[in-house]
Parts: structure tokens; sequence; C-alpha cells
């Protein structure tokens, strides 16, 4: 899609459907939704205009939407990132770095980027329990988020057993395969019942 340029079509098109559907359904104020955003919606000079439009029309609470950035977009341009952040938040809305620690940057960013949550690498976490260098990355990263007053989340855990390691390390939560695998919302949401 990104190859395309059809990422910022696709991207209002999942923040409509998932702001239509939260509008609809009875149960929808206990989901939170997180959102992917391709490096093109974060150069679309509009997108900005068309989520706070899109929100203000809707009577869903902005704190249920999370977007997510990878770190390599965030820092490729982070005055603009920061100012997109704070126009987000502004909002109401929730903001979460994807893919943290690949973009192998200085820490010295964070203090200007106003994420809620770092979302740890899989690169990292799938071998946290036999790479000495993982850990170590795992552990300043969620000290580091600690200080902050942010969350964490590791992500790409195809292996209950780094549950408890993740846990003892301090990891707010975990994303994978090992708990869940993607499925239709209505599949979920029929198994939830």
């Amino acid at each position: 899609a990104e190859r395309f340029g059809m990422s910022a079509r696709i991207d209002r098109h999942v923040i409509d459907r998932s702001l239509r559907w939260l509008e609809s359904d009875p149960r929808a104020s206990r989901f939170h939704f997180n959102i992917n955003l391709s490096a093109s919606t974060l150069a679309d000079a509009d997108f900005a205009s068309f989520l706070s439009r899109r929100l203000k029309g809707s009577s869903v609470d902005p704190a249920q939407i999370c977007l997510e950035i990878t770190e390599t977009s965030a820092v490729r341009d982070l005055d603009h990132a920061r100012q997109l952040i704070a126009q987000f938040k502004a909002m109401g809305v929730r903001f979460a770095l994807d893919d943290f620690g690949t973009g192998f940057c200085s820490f010295a960013y964070l203090r200007d980027l106003d994420v809620d949550v770092f979302k740890i690498d899989g690169s990292f976490v799938r071998d946290v329990d036999s790479n000495e260098l993982s850990l170590a990355i795992v552990k300043s990263i969620v000290e580091i988020a600690r200080v902050l007053g942010k969350r964490t989340v590791a992500e790409s855990v195809e292996d209950a057993r780094l549950s408890p390691i993740l846990q003892q390390l301090g990891v707010d939560a975990v994303q994978g395969f090992a708990f869940h695998r993607p499925e239709p919302l209505r599949l979920l949401l029929a198994s939830a019942a």
C-alpha cells in the first residue's frame, strides 16, 4: 500500500470503520482500538483536521483510540512528529511509539515525544530469555518508560514462557500469538459473549 501511495487512504478507512463500529455496538465502551499509522499519513497535512472532524462528529470517547507510529518514522522528522502527537493528544487520543528500540537512536528524543506507550520491538522480546543484550535492552526501555511515567508493551510474544520474564522485568502488557491470533472482530465478540 505504501509503495502505491494508498497507505494514507487505508489509514483513514481504518479510522472510519473503527469509529463507526465503536459508535454502533453497545459493547463498544469497554474496547480500545490501536491503529497503526503509515509514514505517508504522518506526512499528510490534512490528516489532523480529518481526525479532528471525525472525532467531533462521533460519540466515541477519543481515549478509546490509540494511534501508533513507528520509532523510525517519528525520528525521521522529530519536530513534525512532536507537533502531530501534541495535536492528537489535545483531541484526547492516546499515542504509542511502535517497534521501539529498532531505530537505535539516542534516547534523548524521548523527552520531546509525549507518547503514552512504548511498544518494545519483537526482535528484542523473542530472545529475552536467552540473549543478554536483548534482556539488557528490554530492561533499559522499561526503566526509561517508568521514569517518564509511560506504559510498555512487549510485541511479538510467540512463546507464553516469556510472559513471566517480561512481567518480572516490569513490562506492563504483552502482545502476540502466544495469547491470541488475529481474527475478525465479529468472531472475537461472539467468543467473548
